[in-house]
């Protein structure tokens, strides 16, 4: 595979690779990263979360290689619960000052959780499909209902939800959560103007 269709496929790996996680409860999105062998977490992150008073020192020797080679000077290891839809995954995190992205999830957490990584559907499963969550990417806006809402079989219903700031008006998409399905619940793509 060369040329446009190896750009495309990279382009679309890139785009949707982060999940949305919770630490505590604090909301965090996660780099799903199949080149990483180590499951990663930014210094950073760490001390917004005031957690960093967690962290194992390890020798000043330990270091984490970038795909281009560049040499990542490991500070510590940290053991985090991560909130994946409900369910509680204790994992173990090498603990890097300069890190891109605030979590970064390598192949021992994928192995450890039996991790299977659906691109076309964008859906990442745990434990042999019990446990599902959809893939985002960047550009992806997570929009919340405010109020729980009950919807009577058969039947449609206007739900308000809360948009992020940032969100612009225009014409949008949305897409149910892969959540839905756990429940027994169906939603249909919906289209409307803000």
């Amino acid at each position: 595979m060369s040329g446009p269709v190896k750009a495309q496929v990279r382009q679309k790996i890139e785009q949707h690779n982060f999940i949305s996680i919770k630490i505590g409860h604090v909301g965090v999105r996660a780099s799903i990263d199949t080149g990483a062998f180590h499951s990663c977490v930014s210094l950073s992150l760490l001390k917004r979360l005031k957690l960093e008073s967690r962290v194992i020192p390890v020798s000043q020797n330990k270091k984490l290689f970038t795909a281009d080679g560049k040499a990542m000077k490991v500070l510590g290891t940290v053991e985090l619960t991560l909130n994946i839809q409900e369910v509680q995954i204790p994992v173990t995190f090498c603990v890097l000052s300069c890190l891109q992205q605030d979590i970064i999830l390598g192949i021992t957490f994928l192995n450890e959780t039996k991790a299977n990584i659906d691109m076309e559907s964008h859906i990442l499963t745990f434990y042999n499909d019990l446990l599902g969550i959809n893939l985002i990417s960047d550009r992806d806006v997570i929009v919340r209902t405010t109020d729980a809402v009950f919807i009577l079989p058969r039947s449609e219903a206007l739900i308000p939800v809360l948009i992020p700031p940032h969100f612009g008006s225009g014409l949008s998409i949305i897409e149910p959560s892969i959540k839905l399905h756990t429940l027994q619940l169906a939603l249909a793509k919906s289209m409307f103007f803000l």
